[in-house]
C-alpha cells in the first residue's frame, strides 16, 4: 500500500474536483471511470483546474506539469489496490454504492480508508455489509472541490477513531477546514442552514417583501453578508472565483506520508517570502 497514493471512484464534476485537490497537493491519484472515453474530458477538467489553482490560488507553477506524472487514469479496480485512501463520488443510489464498495473492498488493503462523497445517504447504512465498517466515513465535498476550504467529515455508528484522526489530518493537508459531524443528520450542517435560508428567501420574495435581484444583491459576495456565508453558494455565478480566492492557507500542503510530516517548500518570491503568503491579487 503506498500512503501517498489515493483513488477517487465516479468522476463526475465533483469526483474530478477530488482529483484535482488531490493532484495540486502533490498526490498520486488514481482516477476510476467505467468507460475511457470518460478519461478525455476529465484530463482536460483537471488542466484547467491546476490553472487555476497557479493563476488564482497561488500555487507553484510546476504543477502545471507535474501533475500529469501523479495522474493515473483507470478502468478497472485493481489499479486502486495501493491506494491507502479511496474517495467514492458515484451516484447517490444505495445498491450502486454498495456494488462500488464491493470492488473496491476486494482491492484495497484492509488498513485503506474508504470514504464516501455522500450527501443524502447515512453512512452508517452504507457501513452495512463491509468487510472493515471501522474505515468507512462520509466525505462531503463541495464544489468547486479543489479549491474549497469547505469539508464535512461525519462519523458512522462503527466508524473507529483512527480513521476519523487520520481523515481529518489528510483534510488540513489538503488546504480544507474540515468539520467534524460526531452524529449523522441529514443533509449535514451547510445543507441544512443552507436551505434554510433559501425557504426563507423564497418567502420574501413570494410576500413581496422584495424582488430577486435586491435579495441577490444583498446576500452575495459583493456584499458583507455574502462574505460571510459564501460557504452556502447564495450567488452562485460568482462561487468559482470567489473560493479561489479566499480558499488556500498560507502555505498548501504537499503530498507525504499520510501519518507524517507536510513535506515540500512553496516557491519563494522576490521578498524572501513564499508565493502563498501574497494576498491574491484578485481580492
Amino acid at each position: 500500500m503506498n500512503s501517498q497514493r489515493v483513488g477517487v471512484v465516479g468522476l463526475g464534476l465533483l469526483g474530478r474536483g477530488i482529483t484535482a485537490c488531490f493532484l495540486g497537493h502533490g498526490f498520486e491519484a488514481v482516477a476510476f471511470a467505467r468507460h475511457e472515453q470518460t478519461h478525455t474530458s476529465v484530463r482536460e477538467h483537471i488542466e484547467q483546474m491546476m490553472d487555476e489553482l497557479v493563476d488564482l490560488g497561488g500555487f507553484d507553477a510546476g504543477i502545471r506539469q507535474s501533475w500529469l506524472a501523479r495522474y493515473f487514469p483507470a478502468t478497472d479496480y485493481p489499479a486502486l489496490r495501493d491506494c491507502s485512501f479511496v474517495v467514492e463520488s458515484v451516484v447517490e443510489d444505495i445498491a450502486t454504492k454498495h456494488e462500488v464498495f464491493d470492488r473496491i473492498e476486494s482491492e484495497v488493503g484492509a488498513a485503506a480508508i474508504i470514504a464516501s462523497n455522500s450527501s443524502a445517504i447515512p453512512i452508517t447504512q452504507l457501513q452495512k455489509r463491509r468487510q472493515h465498517p471501522e474505515r468507512f466515513l462520509a466525505m462531503h465535498w463541495a464544489e468547486p472541490a479543489h479549491a474549497t476550504r469547505f469539508l464535512e467529515i461525519i462519523r458512522g455508528e462503527k466508524t473507529s477513531e483512527a480513521t476519523i484522526q487520520t481523515t481529518l489530518s489528510l483534510a488540513r493537508r489538503l488546504g480544507k477546514e474540515p468539520s467534524l459531524l460526531q452524529k449523522e443528520i441529514p443533509g449535514f450542517i451547510a445543507n441544512r442552514i443552507g436551505y434554510a435560508m433559501y425557504r426563507e428567501a423564497l418567502s420574501l420574495l413570494e410576500s413581496g417583501v422584495a424582488d430577486a435581484e435586491t435579495m441577490i444583491a444583498r446576500c452575495g459576495t459583493r456584499s458583507d453578508f455574502g462574505r460571510r456565508s459564501a460557504v452556502l453558494a447564495l450567488d452562485g455565478p460568482h462561487r468559482r472565483a470567489g473560493a479561489l480566492r479566499q480558499s488556500h492557507p498560507a502555505r498548501p500542503p504537499h503530498a507525504e506520508q499520510l501519518h507524517g510530516t507536510p513535506t515540500g517548500h512553496a516557491k519563494a518570491r522576490r521578498d524572501g517570502r513564499p508565493r502563498h503568503h501574497q494576498r491574491s491579487r484578485f481580492l
